[in-house]
């Protein structure tokens, strides 16, 4: 996270309360794919920061090899935050994405 977002991003999360915070974490950990999820044909886009928790790469790996067709990056150095880590790169990332995809659609 940019150092000039950090103070709002603590100020935010000191107001969670332990039982929000605990549900929080315990609804991120529970989370399994929809039921239909490798018979959607809809364009997918998995990223992850290599620095993500062992238990996120590996539930990236998962959606993305249960999803044919999908693309899955781990981007080198990034944490959770790969939006506000590294805006300019994730709104290209982005774009190329929506771009190639309404391509395909077409």
């Amino acid at each position: 996270m940019p150092e000039t977002q950090f103070d709002d991003y603590w100020r935010s999360s000191t107001h969670l309360s332990s039982e929000s915070l605990g549900a929080i974490g315990r609804e991120n950990f529970a989370y399994r794919a929809p039921a239909n999820w490798a018979a959607s044909d809809i364009p997918t886009l998995l990223l992850a920061g290599s620095t993500e928790p062992r238990q996120v790469l590996t539930g990236m790996r998962a959606l993305h090899s249960g999803r044919p067709g999908s693309e899955l990056e781990i981007i080198e150095g990034a944490g959770h935050g790969v939006p506000l880590e590294r805006p300019e790169w994730f709104g290209e990332r982005l774009a190329r994405f929506i771009a190639g995809s309404a391509a395909k659609l077409h």
